[in-house]
């Protein structure tokens, strides 16, 4: 992601890695969290606002950084 994003900074194209920050409802979940981390499951439309952010002209600058959806969404969203 650093590399990708020093090589696209001349071409205004920015990298980031984004972690889900929270314990995700999906398929693979489902198969694999305990009882207790399902009962602290997410639905991973509340991550909108974090990808919604980053693909806006707003994130402009952002780039070569490891984001927590969650925090993120929280923040640009206004908490949920």
């Amino acid at each position: 992601m650093k590399c990708m994003a020093l090589e696209g900074a001349p071409h205004n194209i920015a990298a980031n890695t984004i972690t889900p920050g929270m314990y995700m409802k999906t398929p693979m979940s489902e198969r694999n969290y305990s009882d207790e981390l399902k009962q602290k499951w997410v639905d991973p439309i509340r991550l909108t606002p974090a990808f919604v952010f980053l693909a806006r002209q707003d994130a402009s600058g952002v780039t070569g950084q490891r984001l927590n959806a969650w925090e993120l969404s929280q923040e640009v969203g206004g908490g949920a």
